[in-house]
């Protein structure tokens, strides 16, 4: 019996000994906890690709962290140490956007828009990743991007929801083009369309402001009598779809 409670205490003593090393970021309201053993996206300035992996250790002085790539899906290898604002990290939410969420990237000034899934946030630098290798677009890899860059496919804004049929008026040209609406921002005001999913000749997926676009009809969990349709700004979209 003592042997065994001696081998109890033991296995005690490891597993507080092995506990995770974690590190609390702050920036005015905003407060990032970051562990080792959390999922870390890297974003490398230069080539505009980022890479992912777990973070191996933390420094809470110098507010650096240690990211090991070996197992990630990047092609980026090794272990690598970076300034905490230089990742977005695997959990949370940021103004409306949640890891594991469907985002959508506008390609700066070109039409078409790459869409993947959220797979990093950072609160204090107001940056997310996306994986494009999980989306229908040509956009492959990892991309990290401001909040206010991307669309999140999940619920409504101004009367306009994911899921609802669209059309986007085509500039001064007469065409229009009809597709889904698969993502929206309540910061910028902005929906993306897919227009794959429509009758016209527009393919891809475009973003554009929401008074650009016209609804033909109402997606099946929001109908026109919902409040939450109506959301008008990133705090109600938050409370309204981040749950």
């Amino acid at each position: 019996m003592k042997t065994m409670r001696n081998l109890f205490l033991g296995l005690i003593v490891v597993q507080f000994s092995q506990a995770n090393a974690c590190v609390d970021l702050n920036n005015n309201d905003e407060t990032l906890t970051v562990c080792t053993g959390d999922n870390a996206i890297v974003a490398n300035m230069r080539t505009a690709e980022s890479g992912d992996g777990v973070v191996v250790g933390v420094n809470p002085r110098t507010r650096k962290i240690s990211v090991d790539f070996t197992n990630g899906s990047s092609r980026f290898g090794g272990i690598g140490t970076y300034n905490f604002y230089e990742a977005t990290f695997g959990n949370g939410c940021y103004g409306g956007a949640c890891v594991g969420d469907k985002g959508i990237r506008q390609n700066g000034n070109r039409v078409e828009s790459g869409d993947g899934i959220i797979v990093g946030i950072n609160p204090i630098t107001e940056k997310v990743s996306i994986n494009f290798s999980h989306g229908t677009s040509r956009f492959k890899g990892i991309g990290t991007y401001d909040l206010d860059e991307i669309t999140i496919g999940k619920g409504c804004f101004a009367g306009v929801c994911v899921g609802d049929r669209a059309v986007r008026e085509n500039g001064n040209a007469v065409e229009s083009g009809d597709g889904v609406v698969v993502g929206i921002n309540p910061s910028t005001g902005r929906v993306a369309i897919d227009f794959n999913q429509g009758t016209s000749r527009f393919r891809g997926i475009g973003t554009y402001y929401v008074d650009s676009i016209t609804v033909g009809s109402y997606c099946v969990e929001y109908g026109p009598e919902s409040t939450a349709r109506y959301t008008m700004n990133k705090f109600e979209f938050y409370e309204n779809f981040s749950k």
